[in-house]
């Protein structure tokens, strides 16, 4: 028995269907509305710091007069008696000093007491003064903690309005503000559930200008200048400490001991972050009592004793029984409070992202798997089996879909880089591993398009590109014959292997820092470019000229002077596009030749708008 389709599932569940697109755009306004404070009615003054009590100083005890002593030099001589008269003298003198001191000190003595008393009520006093110092020292510490607070939310909520209006080109409107009612996102594995939710939240933390820390531990510091984004998979779960915490014995401010509960440092970090994220991932999996603890987080953002300020509540499930993952019903409860919608990953969108993925401009690239994707998605029934295929109870091995793809994408790249490229002793172990990820047919077929590009393709523009050699002969052989089967595939990889080259050299051009480099490399291209113009004929020119203005310029930094930005993607300027039409778009009777498309297509990268200049002639006019 067939598996149901995808969307099969969504309508058999009653789910409205969303792309990953429309709900990373819909998540990150709703995030920011959440995130933002009003504070038209408030203000919280800068708090003046109690000054701490002088503590009193001790008196300091009268010494008892010592009675002076007298010793004398024994002899007879005159210089002796000399020195003898004037240490009698000097006794005298001291015990004069002595008798003084004695009369006085029983006054220092009695003066003494009596500031050991005044000292004593003093020390008494200033204990007291101390308690209520410390009191005041808390209330001021909580008082500091408010007025940064308030003018962290100040300035937070001015990054906030600006990113609504650079995102929806609308004026932040606090009208609007009102209880959110978050997203529970329903979907089969691997279709970006979790990732739609962590998207939106890298770019929301992006824009505000905050650092980005997933499921921090103890050795990540965390403030108001973090973007905490916690991941609590409750796959299992039948007990409420994941989100609650421990119990454990707490303080009050005033030193009482009461029982309370500790969070996880990863769930306590939510209060302490200037925004964040919690996601309750894969809440189907867990038990009816787990599934309680999301009404009081998507009504009130709070449970038990922590309170989320400022954080953005998402919630995934999987679809039970129809994907394999067993999961039990979801609360109804939890269903009135949230809105309930189907995920769908779709293929344009992942061609798209993966295309654009800077992790892959490099010689490996995602080793073919867009051009891939894009050859079969025109094939309904395939794509079934390529992108949006259900996992079935009776298989044991991998299947296609956005995930097993991606990370086929990654386990490819580093087998070529580990292994220096497809050759004929790793053609068995590259196959098994694309069969182990997407499963045997899709896997298959991969490996064959893969095999096909790699010996008889990138041979070829590899060639022309390092040493400048373009064999003419061999292309024209294969393109001329562009209406058979074979001939359309190879015309097919042909075209995407050489934007992929292209590409990549865009890239490249985008980060050389020395602008004599980037002029010579940019020049270099369009050389390149305008090499392989007048070997394609019209319908080949039309679609490489698509891919360049769309797929290559479109969105890389190096030529961002011709583009624009929408709420879901960059678009190519109308400007733009007009001057790359016009000097690169030419019929089926016209053949432009590659010196005056290279002087063209230099003046549209350099701003200037020329017109073009054609030569009409049958014969080829390729040079090299």
């Amino acid at each position: 028995m067939k598996n149901m389709s995808i969307d099969e599932v969504a309508k058999k569940k009653g789910l409205p269907e969303f792309s990953t697109n429309q709900l990373v755009d819909l998540i990150k306004i709703e995030m920011l509305y959440t995130i933002h404070k009003e504070l038209d009615d408030v203000s919280v003054e800068n708090p003046e710091k109690p000054e701490k009590p002088t503590r009193p100083i001790e008196p300091i005890k009268p010494v008892t007069p010592e009675k002076p002593t007298l010793t004398v030099l024994q002899g007879s001589s005159s210089e002796i008696e000399k020195i003898n008269i004037e240490i009698y003298r000097a006794y005298k003198e001291d015990l004069k000093k002595y008798k003084d001191d004695v009369s006085l000190y029983d006054e220092k003595v009695l003066s003494y007491h009596e500031k050991m008393n005044e000292y004593q009520d003093a020390v008494l006093s200033y204990g007291d003064n101390i308690k209520n110092y410390e009191s005041k020292l808390v209330e001021y510490s909580k008082n500091v903690e408010a007025y940064e607070k308030f003018e962290f939310q100040k300035v937070l909520n001015q990054k906030i309005e600006q990113t609504y209006t650079d995102w929806t080109g609308k004026p932040w409107n606090k009208n609007m503000k009102s209880k959110m009612t978050y997203f529970m996102l329903i979907g089969p594995p691997g279709h970006g559930k979790t990732t739609v939710l962590r998207q939106a939240a890298k770019m929301v933390s992006e824009n505000l200008g905050l650092v980005y820390r997933e499921n921090p531990t103890v050795s990540e510091k965390v403030d108001r200048n973090s973007f905490v984004m916690f991941v609590n998979n409750l796959a299992g779960e039948v007990s409420k400490t994941g989100v609650s915490g421990l119990p454990a014995k707490v303080k009050d401010a005033k030193g009482n001991e009461y029982t309370g509960l500790l969070p996880s440092y990863a769930m306590s970090s939510l209060t302490q972050a200037g925004a964040g994220m919690l996601l309750l991932d894969d809440i189907a999996n867990a038990s009816n009592f787990i599934q309680n603890i999301a009404l009081p987080l998507t009504n009130e953002n709070s449970f038990n004793e922590i309170k989320l300020e400022n954080v953005y509540v998402g919630i995934t499930s999987n679809l039970g029984a129809l994907d394999g993952t067993n999961t039990s019903t979801i609360s109804s409860a939890l269903r009135n409070r949230v809105k309930t919608v189907f995920v769908k990953d779709h293929i344009e969108d992942f061609i798209y992202r993966e295309r654009r993925n800077e992790q892959y401009f490099d010689d490996i690239g995602d080793f073919f798997m867009t051009d891939f994707l894009e050859n079969k998605k025109d094939d309904k029934e395939y794509l079934e089996d390529l992108f949006y295929s259900m996992p079935s109870k009776n298989d044991m091995g991998g299947f296609s879909n956005p995930r097993s793809i991606k990370a086929t994408i990654n386990e490819l790249r580093r087998l070529i880089y580990d292994q220096g490229g497809l050759n004929e002793e790793n053609e068995n172990i590259i196959n098994l591993t694309m069969q182990s990820t997407l499963g045997n047919r899709v896997g298959g077929d991969f490996f064959e398009y893969v095999k096909d590009v790699n010996y008889q393709i990138a041979p070829i523009i590899d060639n022309f590109f390092e040493n400048n050699l373009l064999d003419k002969q061999k292309i024209d052989e294969k393109l001329d014959d562009v209406f058979s089967p074979k001939g359309k595939l190879f015309e097919y990889r042909f075209r995407k292997y050489l934007e992929r080259k292209i590409r990549n050299e865009a890239f490249k051009i985008g980060v050389i820092s020395n602008k004599f480099v980037k002029t010579k490399m940019k020049n270099q291209l369009i050389d390149k470019i305008a090499h392989i113009y007048p070997i394609l004929n019209d319908q080949q020119r039309s679609a490489f000229s698509a891919s360049l203005r769309e797929d290559i310029f479109l969105g890389n930094r190096e030529f961002s002077d011709f583009s624009i930005s929408t709420n879901s993607r960059e678009c190519i300027s109308d400007d733009f596009a007009k001057k790359l039409i016009k000097a690169i778009k030419v019929s089926s009777q016209d053949v432009i030749d590659n010196d005056t498309l290279k002087k063209q297509l230099t003046s549209i990268l350099s701003g200037e708008d020329l017109s073009v200049k054609k030569k009409s002639n049958k014969a080829n006019t390729f040079k090299r």
